[in-house]
């Protein structure tokens, strides 16, 4: 039996999209959760856009080669928002084209549940804040934001996964 052999000439440290002649990409990350007062509330990360809008999202970013995606997503979770996590489940995956610098890119994100431990780390420079939001709010404000991310859907399966009825 033959064995394969893979050339990552393309992607010499990690699995981006951009900055490559190879355009597809590979993230991981997910919704964190805690639960509060019988209530689940959702930690987002925000940017404040230079036009005054506010963004809001979920941590993702990345894959490094070596790296498995249930690493990617706990690094990158700690990266950018600072938070300690135990991923509980995989939640599926996003594949999103977008445009960059006029080049056309495919990017693939993994998302995990990942239940809250404790802040643990600064969060990096990334988003300008996190923010607690009950999980309804979270789905809205992630629809509002940046529809294409398919957020708000990563969201709903996280709720499903927690037991709720969808709505």
């Amino acid at each position: 039996m033959k064995t394969m052999e893979y050339s990552l000439q393309f992607y010499p440290t990690q699995y981006s999209a951009k900055n490559t002649d190879w355009p597809y990409g590979i993230s991981s990350g997910g919704p964190i959760y805690k639960f509060l007062d019988g209530k689940t509330e959702i930690l987002l990360v925000v940017r404040d856009r230079p036009d005054g809008s506010i963004n809001y999202g979920l941590t993702k970013g990345t894959l490094k080669v070596g790296e498995t995606l249930e690493q990617a997503a706990i690094r990158e979770i700690l990266e950018e928002s600072g938070a300690n996590v135990c991923l509980k489940t995989y939640l599926g995956a996003h594949t999103q084209t977008f445009l960059h610098h006029t080049k056309q890119y495919e990017k693939t994100l993994h998302y995990f549940a990942a239940e809250f431990i404790a802040f643990t780390h600064e969060m990096d420079r990334e988003h300008d804040r996190v923010e607690w939001h009950t999980i309804d709010e979270a789905i809205r404000l992630c629809e509002q934001s940046d529809p294409i991310k398919n957020e708000a859907e990563i969201l709903s399966r996280l709720k499903l996964y927690l037991g709720y009825e969808r709505d």
